[in-house]
């Protein structure tokens, strides 16, 4: 059994993403129990999740789809937010 072997073998340009930096420390939030809480609902009402770490994410990609995404319901949190509070 004999391996054929191509004579020219195009090589095609592969796109490997650079990996994403780690989330810094300062997004991790506070460690006291009471400061933890208060910024995991601060998390909650602003980016719709308790932690910064897909925000982190969405920010470091090339990719400019995931951050318009973001952004969007970023936008259309904060109207909400801005319709309930002036209905107050």
């Amino acid at each position: 059994m004999s391996l054929v072997v191509p004579a020219q073998v195009e090589s095609l340009p592969i796109q490997v993403p650079p990996p994403i930096l780690p989330m810094p420390l300062h997004w991790h939030g506070p460690e006291g129990r009471i400061a933890s809480i208060l910024f995991k609902g601060l998390c909650i009402v602003s980016f719709g999740r308790s932690t910064l770490e897909h925000t982190w994410k969405v920010c470091r990609v090339e990719n400019n789809a995931g951050w318009k995404e973001e952004k969007e319901a970023l936008i259309a949190r904060i109207n909400n937010m801005n319709v309930v509070v002036r209905d107050l």
